[in-house]
């Protein structure tokens, strides 16, 4: 597969996606995971008391006759055999869903550059969902698309989406139209990771702290940028 980085993102998510559709067990599963980003719907294993009904068919709709009881009692083991195996069945796609996971996870991380790494490892959050498919490929997605890869905060875009959160009041707008204006605005300060945090600020205003030296003009734009 292809080697991530700020410029290959979409080829790159495109050769994992492929590569999780070739894996031997339930490929069309974690292929689905990788491509939508979510687990696929895997339909619950039925109970005997779901279908108890439709056995009780069988037998006219009521409880077997005493003549009956064999044949029912041979029926309903049968029946409850079946949906034994469809849980077992159930579950061990599941396991099976969880396994391929840690595969691609492995592959996404071994494909990722050292800046894009490093960027990730720098999340608050990282040590709690260094293990969660779903979070690392996200991280890769925004560090990867980010003007430089070898940083996930994007301070002043953060600061523009909170002036417009800050600002977003319903006037005379109606209930309706507020709402999904200002969930436009969430949306996309968590689809940016552009969330304000007291950290994200309080780092970048050390960071501009620290270079500051007398006359010194690179301090000076330091201080611009920040």
């Amino acid at each position: 597969a292809a080697s991530v980085n700020s410029t290959q993102y979409e080829p790159w998510k495109k050769a994992l996606t492929q590569m999780a559709g070739r894996f031997e067990k339930e490929p069309g599963d974690i292929k689905y995971a990788v491509e939508h980003m979510e687990d696929p719907k895997i339909p619950e294993a039925k109970k005997f008391d779901d279908v108890q009904e439709e056995v009780l068919k069988q037998f006219g709709g009521v409880a077997p006759t005493e003549a009956e009881k064999f044949k029912y009692e041979i029926f309903t083991k049968s029946i409850s055999q079946m949906l034994s195996e469809s849980q077992s069945k159930r579950t061990e796609r599941l396991k099976t869903l969880e396994d391929n996971k840690v595969k691609v996870l492995s592959a996404a991380l071994a494909q990722c550059d050292e800046g894009i790494l490093k960027a990730i490892e720098r999340y608050d959050d990282y040590e709690q969902n260094k293990s969660d498919m779903y979070w690392v490929l996200k991280k890769i997605r925004l560090v990867s698309k980010s003007p430089t890869s070898s940083s996930p905060d994007n301070l002043e875009r953060t600061l523009q989406l909170t002036g417009e959160l800050l600002a977003c009041k319903q006037g005379r707008m109606t209930f309706a139209n507020y709402y999904k204006k200002f969930t436009s605005v969430v949306q996309t300060m968590e689809d940016e990771d552009a969330i304000p945090t007291f950290k994200r600020i309080t780092d970048k205003a050390t960071e501009w702290k620290s270079s500051v030296t007398a006359g010194s003009k690179e301090a000076v734009k330091a201080g611009q940028d920040a």
